[in-house]
């Protein structure tokens, strides 16, 4: 079966011994290099008492459509709080195996409207295994101001979401809007928690510095500089990184160049993290 690939735009408002030489932008497989463990950060979980057959049934119904209302009982059972005029939607996705997966957005009356993306695990018995904001999404408000926009899609053979991230902002210098994107991807664990896959996600989310960087090993730099290439499905050829990423469960491979991928930021930290890496 192939995959079902489902998405939704909330638009409301180390490398050591010898190497193959790569450019700084290139991701590179290092035949010589022992890779950093790469432990993977648990979302925080809500855990309610599970409620009765009848009632779980009726909540996992509602997500047989989407855009459906949520009725007070139901956001009660995943602890969801609501505000003046705010009001819940169900959204695309519901995941049945191993695990039940649900996504609903809150939306508030906050200037011209803020979307609110949530996530839920639920086991077969009705308990909440996690449940989490995933983001926000409202449009820019001009100079001085900034907006967000969450896309995602979900692999059902796989069990992968990826969250597409844009976050728009004022560069006062410039007297221009620039907007960051990134993408990070989530999996479900064998306890049934939707869990984040990036170690290091700020490469794609602001501007390294040195200081910062210097703290990390060599063999971590490579795997953060590396990291960005596996989320765009990079396909790595030589050891230790084609057995790391192999083993991360949201990774898959199916390109041998991901440079179209890359936004200007990703490039510019990839090419300073090589940097410091070179100086260890």
């Amino acid at each position: 079966m192939k995959p079902i690939l489902l998405a939704l735009c909330l638009s409301v408002g180390c490398s050591c011994g010898s190497k193959t030489e790569t450019s700084p932008s290139q991701p590179e497989d290092s035949t010589s290099s022992t890779v950093a463990s790469n432990s993977q950060p648990a979302i925080p979980a809500y855990e309610p008492e599970p409620i009765d057959t009848v009632t779980f049934k009726k909540f996992i119904d509602l997500f047989q459509e989407s855009g459906a209302d949520m009725p007070d009982w139901a956001l009660e059972f995943v602890g969801a709080q609501v505000g003046e005029n705010e009001h819940f939607t169900t959204q695309p996705i519901l995941e049945t195996e191993p695990v039940y997966l649900v996504c609903f957005s809150k939306f508030s009356p906050v200037g011209p409207g803020v979307e609110t993306l949530y996530v839920a695990t639920l086991g077969k018995d009705g308990s909440v295994i996690s449940n989490f904001e995933m983001g926000e999404s409202y449009p820019s408000s001009g100079p001085g101001g900034g907006g967000k926009e969450y896309q995602y899609t979900y692999d059902s053979e796989r069990k992968v979401m990826s969250v597409i991230r844009s976050v728009t902002d004022w560069d006062e210098e410039a007297q221009d809007e620039f907007t960051i994107e990134s993408t990070n991807p989530y999996y479900i664990n064998k306890d049934g928690e939707l869990v984040a896959g990036r170690a290091y996600p700020q490469v794609s989310e602001e501007k390294l510095d040195v200081a910062g960087l210097s703290s990390y090993s060599k063999d971590e730099l490579k795997i953060m500089r590396n990291e960005v290439f596996a989320v765009y499905g990079y396909i790595f050829k030589t050891e230790p990184l084609k057995s790391h990423f192999a083993a991360m469960p949201w990774y898959k491979g199916e390109h041998d160049n991901v440079d179209d991928y890359l936004t200007d930021l990703e490039k510019e930290n990839i090419a300073l993290i090589k940097q410091v890496e070179n100086g260890k």
